[in-house]
């Protein structure tokens, strides 16, 4: 048999290449950003999803990733921008994020946990854990540091030393000294004021109790059950594959916008308060596993939930205010994230049902408009 030409094989290994990158890739359509990856899995309403997300990256400036589900099903995901401006990596929706604030949900999760095990009471005093507390904090109990009504300071109570404070290694017991030291903001139990102040102590609890780091606990309680295989926390992000950097957004005369990489406050600061990392994907599951009894019983599901003042529950807002404002009339469970220059919003709305996820690598981003407009668009689309 009469053998093929070498250039018909070359020919031949072009085409199949090809092929095989447009199957990876989204061919831009209209005004589409060359930098939205996206996973359309319900088409009819998909695109009217991706138009908002499209909006923000041209004129807001966004990067980052998002998804959105309805009725339990994935409707779009996908990422916007460059997770790395030096090397031009885009954001993707298995992007990994520092999720700022919204890693308090797991801190609760883990404290709610403990109670379910018999190891902790939400009435517990804090003083009983951690005995160098001073008086004036001695009444603080576990209910109250969930629930930002300890009376503990935010980060104003660091200040003024806060601007170099942000950039030092602490242990989390050293950091713990530091708080029991702050002035407090109010009395226990006399009023809403948040405090991510409260949330380290929680951690620190966490860690005596168990004899785990809290990268440990989050790795053993949350992610390995849930098969989060791009979540978790550490000190080094470094070294993490698959990380986006995060910028400042400067926008420019021409349109466009300029991205100055910060510097990143120490993950021993941010620890148990703003440090873990996650994807949207993973967001998406940990959300789901809401639905379950798998990492908590009903009772306590419910009490995580469950509104004290100013609507704050263990690590979620009921029904944001800021959320009515943007003309959302649905019951919502939500929480926003910010940290250096990433920015975070995960949403429930109609009981847990639909989801709209959003994770940023840039700052200036806005969370809850975008998260509206989103969540507006999907029901648009029935």
């Amino acid at each position: 048999m009469k053998k093929a030409p070498v250039y018909f094989y070359i020919i031949l290994l072009m085409s199949l290449w090809a092929c095989q990158s447009a199957a990876r890739q989204n061919t831009p359509q209209n005004n589409q950003s060359p930098y939205l990856q996206s996973n359309v899995t319900v088409p009819d309403k998909a695109s009217k999803v991706q138009a908002v997300v499209q909006k923000y990256h041209q004129k807001e400036g966004f990067t980052g990733a998002v998804l959105v589900a309805q009725n339990n099903q994935i409707v779009w995901k996908g990422g916007v921008g460059l997770a790395r401006q030096k090397t031009q990596r885009k954001n993707t929706s298995q992007t990994k994020f520092l999720v700022g604030s919204v890693s308090k949900q797991f801190t609760s999760m883990i404290m709610l946990q403990l109670v379910q095990e018999g190891k902790i009471k939400l009435t517990d005093y804090a003083i009983q854990y951690l005995p160098f507390l001073s008086n004036e904090k001695s009444k603080i109990t576990i209910h109250q540091l969930l629930s930002h009504t300890s009376g503990l300071a935010h980060y104003a109570g660091l200040r003024p030393r806060f601007r170099t404070f942000q950039y030092k290694n602490l242990t989390p017991m050293q950091y713990a000294k530091i708080i029991a030291k702050m002035n407090m903001h109010a009395q226990p139990n006399q009023e809403m004021h948040y405090s991510s102040m409260g949330y380290i102590l929680l951690a620190v609890i966490a860690e005596k109790i168990t004899g785990k780091s809290y990268g440990q606990l989050i790795k053993e309680r949350i992610a390995q059950p849930l098969e989060l295989k791009s979540t978790g926390f550490t000190y080094h992000t470094e070294k993490l594959r698959n990380f986006a950097t995060s910028y400042d957004i400067t926008p420019l005369k021409d349109g466009g916008f300029d991205y100055d990489k910060g510097r990143p406050r120490s993950q021993t600061n941010t620890y148990s308060t703003g440090g873990v990392h996650s994807t949207v994907e993973d967001l998406y599951v940990w959300l789901k596993s809401f639905q379950t009894n798998r990492l908590l019983n009903d009772k306590l599901r419910q009490k995580l939930f469950t509104p004290n003042m100013n609507r704050y529950a263990y690590g979620w807002v009921i029904n944001d205010k800021r959320l009515e404002q943007q003309g959302i009339q649905a019951p919502t469970i939500s929480h926003t994230g910010s940290v250096n220059d990433y920015r975070a919003m995960v949403t429930m709305f109609n009981d847990q049902k639909d989801v709209v996820i959003i994770l940023s690598n840039c700052a200036p981003v806005k969370l809850r408009k975008m998260s509206a407009e989103i969540y507006q668009a999907l029901k648009s689309g029935k």
